[in-house]
């Protein structure tokens, strides 16, 4: 009975001691991984001009994305496309591949390009029935741009 109990205590000791033991330490930060892809650090800028709110990311050596949202005169937004361009065919590749499949879905619209993505939100229900007020699409833009400072 004893060395049962032993057993078991012994069996609990070496699992609990080996839920602690990593694998090793092989993991890349991703902020470094990124850093040694491009030749700078994120930018983000925030542009109204009339019924056009603009924010736009660049990530040098790798991408521009570009948002563009237009409003009409209640202040809806109508329209909201992101267009992404690549520094190099191989990195618009790569995103084609991740994001080709979403055209359609939920009246998304993906294209292509060249070098270049474009997203067009503008036929989704959330736009078409005027639930994106300016004020909920300018937090969202801010938002965005807050993730890459």
């Amino acid at each position: 009975m004893k060395m049962n109990k032993f057993l078991t205590l012994a069996m609990a000791m070496l699992m609990s001691v080996a839920g602690f033991t990593a694998c090793g330490d092989d993991d890349d930060d991703p902020a470094e991984t990124i850093d040694a892809l491009v030749n700078g650090k994120a930018s983000a800028e925030i542009t109204e001009e009339g019924n056009t709110a603009t924010l736009k990311i660049t990530l040098p050596g790798a991408y521009t994305a570009t948002h563009v949202a237009q409003f009409n005169a209640q202040n809806i937004c109508t329209s909201y496309v992101i267009t992404t361009t690549y520094a190099t065919s191989t990195l618009a590749d790569i995103a084609w591949d991740a994001i080709k499949d979403q055209n359609g879905v939920d009246k998304l619209i993906v294209r292509r390009d060249g070098k270049s993505i474009i997203v067009d939100y503008s036929e989704m229900d959330a736009y078409k029935n005027g639930y994106m007020t300016k004020a909920v699409v300018m937090e969202m833009l801010q938002q965005q741009a807050n993730v890459v400072k």
